[in-house]
């Protein structure tokens, strides 16, 4: 169930999926990971400066995970003997949309903070990820471990600690894939179903995630985790150590970004603890990939 809702909250992030209906049928695009304004215009055939024209954005550089721009020019401004019925209407609409958000849920009086998915790539290492942990612990939050099915089982107590800490634990596939086993069917859908229910096995958690290690992942990968009961997690909106992240992270870091890090790397360690900080500082909050997706749908 929880693979399933996290599957639902991936694809209503990502919009209309390979193969959608050409841009004269639909009038809003949903933006996926790692999508930028350019890219978007260039796929749809629409000029950049008319989709941030249309959508009345202010820096052609930011947008953000489950935004929804549109694709066609806004409507006229209506007549003045018509904007006051208008903006009734919408004040009523309005209204109506609040008492529903006080009824469903209760308010906070501070903003929500910016969440960033923190997730780290690779191992089990007993080092280094047990450090990556300890200064997670110590900071107070959680992150995303992408692990291999095969160290996960060698070092099954870390992996278990993790998922007891709150910890999200995800699919880096294998270090070392075994033989497909089921006859005439895909090897790669075997790898990732297999890995996946190796982790669940460890860990005693849902795996919600395939990013698969060892090459960039493609199109059959995202058929492999589709045939997993997963969701193919390839994209990184920002890639790299720790210490150069934080460096730059006011250019870099925007609410619901997504951190891939390497979890083998000891630099990651030496400089995660300096992130962390920065993170705070600038009013962000590390959550797990789940979470982030959870809180971005629609």
């Amino acid at each position: 169930m929880a693979t399933a809702l996290a599957v639902a909250l991936f694809l209503a992030l990502q919009g209309a999926a390979v193969g959608s209906p050409a841009v004269a049928a639909e009038a809003v695009h949903v933006v996926r990971m790692g999508e930028t304004l350019t890219g978007i215009g260039a796929r749809l055939g629409i000029s950049p400066k008319k989709l941030a024209e249309w959508n009345r954005l202010a820096d052609m550089n930011r947008i953000y995970s489950g935004q929804r721009l549109r694709l066609t020019a806004p409507a006229r401004a209506p007549t003045r003997a018509t904007a006051p019925a208008q903006a009734r209407e919408r004040a009523a609409t309005q209204t109506a949309a609040v008492a529903r958000t006080v009824n469903r849920e209760a308010l906070s009086s501070a903003a929500p903070a910016k969440l960033v998915a923190l997730t780290f790539n690779g191992g089990p290492e007993p080092l280094l990820t047990s450090a990556i942990a300890k200064a997670l612990e110590a900071a107070g939050v959680r992150g995303s471990f992408f692990l291999q099915a095969d160290r996960a089982e060698t070092y099954a107590a870390l992996v278990r600690r993790l998922a007891a800490a709150g910890h999200e634990i995800d699919s880096y596939g294998w270090d070392e894939p075994p033989q497909a086993t089921a006859k005439g069917g895909s090897p790669r859908v075997s790898e990732a179903a297999g890995a996946a229910a190796a982790l669940r096995r460890v860990s005693g958690q849902p795996v919600s995630f395939y990013r698969p290690g060892g090459h960039y992942p493609g199109e059959t990968d995202r058929h492999a985790a589709e045939g997993a009961g997963q969701t193919l997690a390839l994209w990184a909106n920002v890639v790299g150590r720790p210490r150069a992240v934080a460096a730059d992270a006011k250019a870099r870091l925007y609410d619901g970004v997504v951190l891939a890090l390497d979890g083998t790397d000891p630099a990651t360690v030496e400089s995660l603890p300096a992130l962390l900080n920065e993170l705070r500082k600038n009013g962000y909050r590390p959550a797990t990939l789940v979470e982030v997706m959870r809180r971005g749908a629609p």
